[in-house]
């Protein structure tokens, strides 16, 4: 089953997080959700009918329970598989108490104990507020951005809340459709997290999410996903949060299911694409080469936070 959409997409040439230039393909994206794919259905039928007018076809979250080879040549396509990964996600199904239960006693206890010292910072009362009709959206950008503007992500990467007139109005859109769940936290009155996350037929998509560095001790992430979970499970109203890409030790904490997934390109065969493809492998792996290196030597983690602290 496929759910194929033109658009136009990017690939990003980075050596770990730096990013040097982007590359713009015209695509087809399938977008179907991970969780109603087929599983190991790598190759889509009449691949060579579908490339016949764009230059890509992008499957993201494909499942894939063996591992996938990086680049491959196929009948009418470069295959090539930029990220696998464990896709986690939340069902939202039951009570909060009963989500809860996932965890261990002391995995619980330690939940309770950041929720409780937060509330316990800010005055005996935790500040959140929710954010889903198009009225609420300017409001939440003005705050989501005071924090954003805030992280090393935005600071390095240009990775935060996207400040563009054109992303707000797809926000307002999204919101009018009832298809926006946004989220900011705040130390008495001042905001210090935020998560957006858009929704599709009942799942919330982990988007946006960001918190103020200063506050890192009170752990706001933490906290801030704790309460939009426990809000979702009280709501009934969405059946899944779903992590998206990439994985990471605060998905893999609240999430219920994971499922081994790639994203896969399927790029046309052309001289232009074979040397863009190669490029980007080839970052790709000298990345991997470099973080393996300073794993190794045991600087990964001090390298990490000199970055973080230079932004």
């Amino acid at each position: 089953m496929s759910n194929w959409v033109r658009q136009k997409i990017s690939l990003k040439y980075r050596l770990g997080e730096f990013v040097f230039f982007k590359a713009r393909f015209s695509a087809l994206v399938d977008k179907v959700h991970f969780t109603k794919m087929p599983a190991d259905a790598i190759d889509p039928p009449g691949l060579a009918a579908l490339l016949s007018d764009v230059d890509v076809l992008f499957v993201p979250s494909l499942p894939a329970a063996s591992p996938l080879p990086r680049l491959s040549l196929i009948a009418g396509a470069i295959r090539y598989v930029t990220l696998q990964y464990d896709h986690y996600y939340v069902k939202v199904e039951g009570t909060f108490a009963d989500y809860l239960k996932k965890f261990s006693s002391k995995t619980r206890a330690t939940l309770n104990r950041k929720v409780r010292k937060f509330a316990e910072f800010s005055g005996g009362q935790i500040e959140w507020r929710s954010y889903r009709g198009a009225e609420d959206m300017a409001e939440f950008r003005r705050l989501a951005r005071v924090v954003s503007e805030k992280t090393y992500q935005e600071r390095l990467f240009s990775a935060g809340l996207p400040a563009s007139e054109e992303y707000f109005e797809q926000m307002k859109r999204l919101a009018a459709e009832n298809r926006v769940r946004a989220y900011v936290l705040f130390h008495k009155t001042e905001p210090i997290a935020y998560l957006y996350c858009p929704v599709e037929d009942g799942v919330l998509f982990y988007d946006f999410v960001g918190h103020d560095p200063a506050f890192s001790e009170w752990s706001p992430g933490t906290v801030l996903q704790y309460l939009v979970l426990e809000k979702l499970f009280e709501e009934g109203a969405d059946a899944m949060f779903d992590f998206t890409e990439g994985a990471g030790p605060h998905k893999a904490l609240f999430a219920t299911d994971q499922m081994p997934c790639a994203d896969v390109y399927y790029f046309k065969r052309n001289a232009r694409n074979y040397l863009l493809v190669g490029f980007h492998a080839f970052l790709a792996s000298l990345s991997r080469g470099i973080t393996k290196t300073t794993e190794v030597l045991g600087v990964k983690r001090w390298l990490k936070k000199l970055i973080r602290s230079k932004a």
